[in-house]
C-alpha cells in the first residue's frame, strides 16, 4: 500500500500533462451528441490518455521493483529481492551474489518494458493519422452516482493519508516522548549543527542542477526517439531506460568502479554526484515526453519544415514549448528524488560532502528521530516551494500551443 501511495502523485501529474494535450472539441462532440458524461470518459478520453496511463504504470513499476528503503523499513519478515541484494552487500560484502539478484530484477523489468514499448507503436501508429485541433475554454462536466462516490472516497482516503504522514513528521520535530506524553520542546531544532545545515543547501543546488539538465536532456531523447526513429532508437530507448530499472545502490557501485580509475577519475566529486542523480532520472524525463508526443500534432511540427525552418528552431520554437508539461513533470520529478534519494548516492559521496538525505539516513541510525525529523521537514518544506515556484514560471501562456489550436482554422 505504502508503495502505491507513494507513486500517486507522480502518476497523477504525468497523466494530467497528457489529459491537457486532448482535443477538446472530441469531449464537446461526444456531449453535443448526446453521450453521458460515463460514455464520453470510457471512449473519448480514457482511450486518449491511454499513452500516460501506460508510462505511469510503467514508471511505478520499475520503481517498486527497485525500491529497497521502503520495504527494508516497513517489510517486516516479507523478502524482496532488492532488499536482500542491498543487504547482500552492506552487510555481507557479497557483490558477486548481489549482482546476480540484481539481474534477476531486470527479467521482469524487461517484460514490461517490451510490453510498453509494444503498446506506444500502436498508440503513434493511431495518434499521428489524422487531425488534432485544440479549442481552449472549459469541458468540463459532472460526474454523478456511483462512479462520483467510488472516487471521492479514493481522494480523499489518499488526502487524509497523505496529511497524516505530514502532520507525524512535523510533529516529531518539535516533540519528544517522556515515557507518558508527547511534551513540547525545540531542542531538536537547537541541534542542528552548521554541517547539517551545509548538507542542506548542497542538496538544493545539486537537485537545481540535476534537475533543469535533465529535463531538457531527456526531452530531446524523446523527441529523437518518438520523432525522428532513426535506426536504433529503440536500442536506444530502452538502454536510457536501464538506469532506472536497476537498483539504486549497484548504479552507484558502477559509478564507482567506472569513475575511479584513468581517464576519467570522478570518484570523490561533486560531479560524480550530479552525473548520477541526472542519468538516473532521464528515463522519466524520456517517458514523459514520450506520452506528451503522442499526443501532439505533428501536422505544424511538418508545416515548418515545409516552410524552410531549420530543425534547430522548429525544435526551440515549436517542440520545447509544447513539451513543457512533461518539462515540468521531469523537473519535479527529478528534483524531488534527489532531494530525497540515498540508495543511489549513498556509495559515491564524500565524507565532507554528504547531502541532507544521508544526514537524515545517520541520524535515523543513530537514534536521533528528532532531529531526523527536522531534516525532513526542511527536505519537504523546500521542495515543496522550489517546485511551486518553477511551475509558476514555466506554466506561462503557451504561443506555440495558441499557434496550434489556430492551425486549422
Amino acid at each position: 500500500m505504502m508503495q502505491a501511495l507513494s507513486e500517486i502523485s507522480l502518476s497523477a501529474i504525468l497523466i494530467i500533462g497528457v489529459l491537457q494535450g486532448i482535443d477538446k472539441n472530441l469531449i464537446n462532440a461526444s456531449r453535443d451528441l448526446g453521450a453521458s458524461p460515463y460514455e464520453t470518459i470510457k471512449r473519448v478520453v480514457l482511450p486518449s490518455a491511454k499513452s500516460g496511463i501506460i508510462v505511469a504504470g510503467f514508471i511505478a513499476f520499475v520503481k517498486s521493483l527497485a525500491d529497497f528503503g521502503t520495504p527494508i523499513i516497513i517489510g517486516g519478515n516479507f523478502k524482496f529481492l532488492a532488499t536482500e541484494s542491498y543487504l547482500t552487500v552492506i552487510g555481507r560484502s557479497n557483490l558477486p551474489k548481489a549482482s546476480a539478484m540484481s539481474v534477476l530484477i531486470l527479467v521482469p523489468a524487461m517484460l514490461v518494458f517490451a510490453f510498453y514499448r509494444y503498446h506506444m507503436k500502436d498508440l503513434q501508429l493511431f495518434t499521428n493519422t489524422g487531425s488534432k485541433t485544440f479549442e481552449s475554454g472549459e469541458t468540463g462536466f459532472e460526474l454523478k452516482g456511483p462512479l462520483n462516490t467510488f472516487l471521492g472516497i479514493l481522494t480523499w482516503f489518499f488526502i487524509i493519508v497523505m496529511i497524516l504522514q505530514y502532520v507525524t513528521i512535523f510533529g516529531s520535530a518539535i516533540t519528544y516522548y517522556n515515557g507518558k506524553n508527547y511534551v513540547f520542546t525545540l531542542k531538536h531544532i537547537k541541534l542542528m549543527r552548521y554541517g547539517k545545515w551545509g548538507s542542506f543547501f548542497r542538496s538544493i543546488r545539486y537537485s537545481l542542477i540535476a534537475g533543469i539538465s535533465t529535463s531538457f536532456i531527456g526531452l530531446l531523447l524523446s523527441y529523437y526517439i518518438e520523432r525522428r526513429r532513426f535506426i536504433g532508437s529503440k536500442i536506444i530507448d530502452f538502454i536510457a531506460t536501464l538506469p532506472y530499472i536497476i537498483p539504486g545502490t549497484f548504479f552507484g557501485i558502477g559509478y564507482i568502479l567506472a569513475f575511479n580509475n584513468r581517464p576519467l577519475i570522478l570518484t570523490g566529486t561533486e560531479i560524480i554526484v550530479i552525473l548520477n542523480c541526472i542519468f538516473r532520472q532521464i528515463p522519466i524525463a524520456s517517458k514523459a515526453g514520450s506520452a506528451v508526443l503522442t499526443n501532439m500534432n505533428p501536422e505544424i511540427e511538418n508545416a515548418a519544415k515545409d516552410l524552410g525552418v531549420p530543425k534547430i528552431f522548429v525544435i526551440k520554437d515549436i517542440i520545447l514549448p509544447l513539451l513543457k508539461p512533461a518539462f515540468l513533470i521531469s523537473f519535479i520529478n527529478t528534483f524531488t528524488t534527489t532531494m530525497t534519494t540515498v540508495g543511489a548516492i549513498i556509495f559515491i559521496i564524500s565524507p565532507g560532502a554528504k547531502v541532507a538525505t544521508v544526514e537524515m539516513f545517520n541520524t535515523l541510525r543513530d537514534g536521533d528521530y528528532g532531529i531526523g525529523a527536522v531534516i525532513a521537514n526542511l527536505i519537504i518544506i523546500s521542495t515543496l516551494l522550489i517546485n511551486m515556484v518553477f511551475s509558476k514560471l514555466i506554466q506561462q501562456p503557451n504561443p506555440a500551443k495558441a499557434l496550434e489550436s489556430k492551425f486549422h482554422r
